[in-house]
């Protein structure tokens, strides 16, 4: 048990408490359910090291591809590496101003580190680029949602409805 604690530690001292998995290590029931967790979420979180180290080669290699930096912001972000998903999406931006998925994940990633007026400006970016991008809709219609503007929240989560009828999120 000794070794297992002291893995933790370390990895939770190196997570910072913003790596994703945390909420699923500490759903567990029992001390036996938090081991095994713990080891899934380490072989995990090696995997996405892994990917990482694979595909800042790639972008060192194509500096100027704009969706090996999205894929990259994407990276972070899953692994709660939100400013470094920002600067990449910003990168991606940077060639190509009206990349939307580089919009919608910078909009997402804002949202995570509560930059809401960003995470709003950029989802509605993305809608003016791509009228018909429902994941937008939906993310800026939760977001009324949350703040409690009904109306708006009514007549954006319709369009995403209307855009995508059989979303599971619908």
């Amino acid at each position: 048990k000794k070794i297992e604690t002291n893995g933790l530690i370390q990895f939770l001292q190196v997570s910072n408490g913003g790596n994703i998995y945390l909420e699923y290590l500490f759903d567990a029931e029992n001390y036996t359910d938090f081991i095994y967790r713990y080891e899934v979420v380490k072989q995990l979180t090696n995997y996405n090291s892994d990917l990482i180290d694979e595909l800042e080669q790639k972008v060192n290699a194509e500096p100027d591809n704009p969706e090996l930096l999205k894929e990259l912001g994407n990276l972070y972000f899953r692994d709660g590496l939100y400013e470094q998903a920002i600067q990449q999406y910003l990168s991606a931006l940077k060639i190509n101003p009206s990349y939307y998925k580089a919009l919608y994940n910078l909009g997402n990633t804002y949202y995570r580190v509560e930059e809401y007026d960003k995470a709003v400006e950029m989802w509605k970016k993305a809608i003016e680029i791509k009228p018909d991008f429902d994941h937008a809709y939906f993310n800026l219609g939760y977001y009324f949602f949350q703040r409690n503007y009904m109306k708006e929240a009514i007549q954006t989560l319709r369009m995403a409805l209307k855009l995508s009828p059989n979303a599971p999120d619908s």
